[in-house]
């Protein structure tokens, strides 16, 4: 992605401003695909049925959870299939959440990767 970071045909959208402002971010995704002339009620429509709350519901859980890919994971794991669990990409809806769980450890490990990687390309 870092090598793609100036094509326009790119649009990067982050969590963390999804997060603080959806219906600003869809705007942007609705003009780079030449959509700008949206009507403001399918706007805000997207982003109703992108909210954390609609997507964490649970009737709409299901939708949003890797059970495709543990169907094709846990028998590989030597699990069975049907093996119940809840995974879903929707976890919290908090931003940084990530970081300060993550063992300090590792978060110096992947600063250094970063720093490593990306620092010197810039």
């Amino acid at each position: 992605w870092w090598k793609q970071r100036r094509n326009p045909d790119v649009l990067w959208v982050f969590y963390d401003d999804l997060h603080a402002d959806l219906p600003g971010c869809i705007a942007r995704v609705a003009e780079f695909l030449g959509l700008a002339e949206s009507e403001p009620a399918t706007l805000e429509r997207t982003a109703a049925l992108c909210s954390f709350d609609f997507m964490s519901a649970a009737d709409n859980a299901p939708h949003f959870d890797d059970h495709f890919v543990r169907g094709h994971v846990l028998p590989r794991m030597g699990l069975p299939r049907d093996l119940p669990a809840r995974v879903s990409k929707v976890c919290h809806g908090v931003v940084g959440r990530g970081a300060r769980e993550l063992p300090a450890s590792v978060v110096e490990r992947l600063a250094a990767r970063w720093a490593e990687t990306m620092v010197s390309e810039t």
